[in-house]
């Protein structure tokens, strides 16, 4: 069986967040559909899996209202969202991904009914995700954002990733906070068709390949391991 998977929302770049791919708020689609109160109501509705006290102001109106726990995260069991998001899609139109929209409209939007042990499994899978991603200190390393991940197998996956800090190429070692053994990065596929490296900055398609892909979630980082044997590029 493939491993769960989750989907995220809202978690934009002017909110601090590195889940997914660091979309400005300002640059992202609005809607004004008539189901929007429903919308909303099933986004303040969700159940917490990470509860933040204290207030945040709006990112898009900073002399505007502070939004109440508007860094708290909360989830339905499939996707999981910031607290904020439902004031955001209320405020500004912001539009729901497609995909979360129809998954809403199957539900009549009507927040699911999870258990204890439901909502504490999501919170595991989403966990590395949320976690704060570690700084580089020193002497940078290449490493890898995962930006979405496509294809997730127990021990292979395909993402959606962005090079950072240098040079990463097909056959490198990565290793992240959340699994202790490394990947090796395999087929490299930008828009041109294969690559054998990805530039500092490049996004593109790769696959990992090592025990420990069904824990990578879109917003961890991988990093360079200190035994990759192709050293620095």
């Amino acid at each position: 069986m493939a491993p769960r998977r989750l989907r995220y929302f809202g978690f934009y770049e002017d909110l601090g967040y590195v889940i997914g791919e660091g979309v400005k708020l300002r640059n992202v689609r609005r809607s004004t559909s008539g189901d929007k109160s429903l919308v909303v109501a099933y986004l303040r509705a969700g159940l917490p899996l990470v509860v933040v006290p204290g207030d945040i102001r709006d990112p898009l109106t900073p002399a505007g209202p502070m939004v109440p726990g508007g860094e708290s995260v909360l989830t339905d069991g499939v996707w999981v969202w910031p607290r904020i998001a439902a004031e955001l899609v209320d405020i500004y139109d912001v539009a729901l991904p497609d995909d979360f929209h129809a998954h809403l409209s199957a539900l009549n939007f009507v927040m699911p009914e999870l258990s204890a042990d439901e909502v504490r499994g999501t919170f595991e899978i989403a966990k590395p995700a949320l976690a704060v991603q570690p700084v580089l200190g020193g002497e940078s390393r290449e490493s890898l954002r995962i930006l979405d991940v496509r294809d997730l197998r127990e021990n292979s996956v395909v993402c959606t990733v962005r090079a950072e800090g240098g040079v990463v190429r097909a056959g490198q070692r990565l290793s992240s906070p959340a699994n202790a053994s490394a990947l090796t990065v395999g087929m490299i596929t930008g828009p041109a068709g294969r690559l054998t490296r990805l530039l500092d900055g490049q996004t593109a398609r790769v696959g990992l390949v090592g025990p420990g892909c069904d824990r990578l979630v879109a917003g961890v980082t991988l990093i360079r391991s200190e035994d990759d044997p192709q050293g620095p590029a």
